[in-house]
């Protein structure tokens, strides 16, 4: 769920649920951004964001076999997120950085000329 509320304290959200289990955060980033530009209904500012994630649970979800050319992308990117929690895990968060992370430290501006405001 994604909640926005405005200046006046009225509030709009959206809820959004996965077709299947995941254990892979760019499943949900992907969506953040559509999620918020579909929350944020007004032309005003805000003064609130919130992100809500529910049913989660700890460890591999394991529904299919890699056998199509989808399925084997998926399993590189579950392979790939293990060791990025790894190396993070025995040498600090800052040991391997994915694109959107270096992105959120630097600050970079929104490319949209309007950015997330309908």
């Amino acid at each position: 769920m994604v909640k926005v509320r405005y200046n006046d304290r009225t509030e709009d959200q959206v809820n959004e649920s996965l077709v299947e289990p995941t254990d892979l955060e760019t499943d949900v980033y992907g969506r953040l951004g559509l999620m918020l530009r579909r929350a944020w209904r007004r032309r005003v500012s805000l003064r609130l964001v919130a992100l809500k994630l529910s049913n989660l649970y700890d460890g591999r979800f394991g529904a299919e076999l890699p056998l199509d050319r989808s399925a084997q992308q998926r399993e590189a990117r579950r392979r790939l997120a293990d060791v990025v929690d790894r190396l993070r895990a025995e040498h600090g968060r800052d040991v391997v950085m994915r694109g959107h992370d270096l992105l959120l430290r630097q600050g970079v501006p929104d490319p949209t000329p309007r950015g997330l405001a309908p």
